[in-house]
């Protein structure tokens, strides 16, 4: 849903409201703290939207348990935030978020992290061919192999710059992307187990790793990245996928956020798989609010 489109359909606070009592409700408002219906509005200036329940004489509003509750930001800037994240191919920066939504940066960071976080799903196990890759992500500053440290030498250690993303994406075009502590087997088999099926066939590089993991899936095919990028024998047989969203990602780093911090690169990877995976939904916007207005969906950060 494009911003105009949001402002036509949410022109104030008061309509924001509206679509999500419709959407977490229906036509049966209930309770949130004890589940009751037996429920009336307040007639509350200072505090409009608000319900009051006859069973727990508790006091609560549609946004209670969800990311927008206890929220001081009015709800369409909300919704154009998530229209904007929704929309971003390579991601929006806090600072620009901050300049369209007239918020200073750290709410506007702390908006969109709660958004992120939001993007957070339980997805099957991926099935069919399956491709498997890592890549680095820089987390201190943009370091190369060979840059000079300040003192005229050479750094051999880059690699302390760095931290491992691995990715795991099915042809169908589900994918899942998250940090883990290295390259062995030790650190990515249980990424792989949590998020592959063993009926699926593991496609990867030459990386040792995923050949002491290969007992545990069907089939597991690999592609040698020193000779050939497409298996010669078996053209199916390649990472080409995988690699094309590592692009997206750096892409994402390079242009908009700049650096990562350890602490959030989850979300940020979270969010570009949220948007990979429903790319082709038509009512992407929608979607997302019907999750967010659900209470097991709210996440702190």
């Amino acid at each position: 849903m494009s911003l105009m489109m949001v402002f036509d359909r949410f022109p104030d606070h008061a309509s924001c409201i509206a679509y999500l009592e419709k959407v977490r409700w229906s036509d049966k408002p209930a309770c949130p703290l004890c589940g009751g219906l037996k429920v009336k509005r307040k007639n509350e200036v200072r505090r409009p939207h608000r319900w009051l329940c006859h069973d727990c004489t508790s006091s609560y509003s549609v946004l209670s348990g969800t990311i927008f509750d206890k929220t001081k930001i009015p709800l369409q800037k909300w919704f154009f935030a998530i229209a904007l994240i929704l929309d971003a191919k390579n991601g929006v920066a806090s600072t620009e978020l901050a300049r369209h939504l007239e918020l200073n940066q750290k709410t506007a960071w702390y908006l969109a992290m709660r958004i992120r976080k939001n993007m957070v799903v339980d997805m099957p196990l991926l099935k069919g061919i399956v491709e498997a890759d890592e890549t680095f992500i820089s987390w201190q500053k943009r370091k190369k192999r060979g840059d000079k440290l300040p003192n005229g030498k050479r750094d051999r250690n880059w690699l302390r710059y760095k931290m491992t993303m691995m990715g795991v994406i099915a042809r169908d075009g589900k994918v899942v992307a998250g940090l883990v502590d290295g390259r062995t087997e030790r650190d990515i088999a249980p990424f792989l187990k949590a998020h592959v099926s063993k009926d699926a066939m593991l496609v990867s590089d030459g990386l040792g790793a995923y050949g002491t993991m290969s007992w545990y899936f069907a089939e597991h095919g690999v592609v040698n990245h020193d000779e050939e990028f497409v298996n010669s024998e078996d053209p199916t047989i390649h990472t080409n996928t995988i690699e094309s969203f590592w692009h997206l990602l750096k892409r994402q780093w390079y242009g908009t956020h700049t650096q990562y911090s350890p602490d959030y690169a989850n979300a940020y990877a979270t969010e570009l798989c949220y948007k990979h995976n429903h790319r082709g939904d038509k009512n992407q916007f929608g979607d997302f609010i019907e999750k967010a207005a659900k209470p097991e969906r709210i996440l702190g950060v």
